[in-house]
Formats: C-alpha cells, structure tokens, sequence
C-alpha cells in the first residue's frame, strides 16, 4: 500500500511517465514528431558508445521508438540469467547493479546517464549476467530490439554489431 502510495506521488510530481502526447499525435506530421523524439532521447541515445556514431536520420527514428519506464525502490529492472532483449539508460533517479546471487556490488552506483544491457545489441542470444535493482524513484528510457526490426533496421543492427566487435578486437590488440 505504502508503495502503490509513493508510486503515485512520483507519478503526480513528475508527471505521466511512458508513451503518448505529441510524439504520438497524429496531427503532427511525422517528421516533426520525429524531430521532437531525436530532442528529448538524441543526447541520451548518443551518450552509449555503440549509437556514437549511427547517422542522424536513423537516431530520429530509433529516438522515437524509446519507452520510458517507470520503477519504484526495490524494483529489479533486469534480471540476471534472462534473455537481454532492452538496452535501459537512466533518466532519472538510481541502480546497483547484484551478482548472479543478489549481492551488491560494492560501490557501483547507476545514476542519470548511465546505461546497461547494451550487450543484448550485440549478441541478441545473450544472458544477463547481472540483475539491476533501483535504489529510488527511477525513469529508465528503453530501446529494444524490436524497435530495430519494427523499423526495418536490421541492417543498421549489423553494422552496429561488425563494429563494437571491431573496436573490441582492437582494443585486446592494444594491451
């Protein structure tokens, strides 16, 4: 009760979290929508080093794929073992991530910017290694990718996965 309590006054302070008004509006044409997207979820969206470099016109439309969620104390975003699917950046609020067995790591702290699950973009058959669980109030913005498919950008998602692996081989080369 406490929680459903607290949840709705997160709700009321920041206002309605999730999808709709005018990223959804109809009455706007679809590239403004677009444009709208790419100026609330660009910064955040390019702040992942795997979409640095992506070129503007896919990000407007990835951009407008986001969902923003909401999660409460205690909440375990993602859990470890399950197929990663999302890639979460934190909008506002906190996570630490847990091992496989639910401890804390110590000292890992998650705050605004921050972003995990990344690694499902790159091998989409991989298990999570950790769970993330929130601290407080927290909006997470989530890609997923099925918005790569529902946007027939599946080719993109191969570029992206041919070079993360060839930044990573030369990263292992350079040590």
């Amino acid at each position: 009760r406490k929680k459903v309590r607290q949840t709705y006054e997160h709700m009321a302070r920041f206002g309605k979290s999730g999808r709709g008004g005018m990223l959804e509006d109809k009455a706007l044409s679809l590239d403004l929508r677009r444009n709208l997207a790419y100026f609330m979820y660009g910064e955040a969206l390019r702040r992942v080093p795997i979409l640095s470099a992506v070129p503007d016109r896919y990000v407007k439309c990835l951009a407008q794929k986001v969902q923003v969620r909401a999660y409460t104390p205690g909440d375990l975003i993602i859990m470890a073992g399950e197929v990663g699917q999302e890639l979460f950046i934190i909008h506002r609020g906190s996570v630490r991530p847990l091992n496989e067995d639910g401890t804390p790591h110590r000292g890992i702290i998650l705050r605004e910017g921050s972003f995990f699950g990344e690694a499902c973009f790159l091998d989409h058959c991989n298990r999570r290694t950790e769970s993330m669980q929130c601290l407080e109030f927290c909006d997470a913005l989530v890609l997923s990718l099925e918005a790569f498919n529902e946007l027939s950008f599946t080719g993109l998602l191969e570029e992206i996965r041919i070079e993360a692996q060839r930044a990573s081989a030369a990263g292992y080369a350079e040590r």
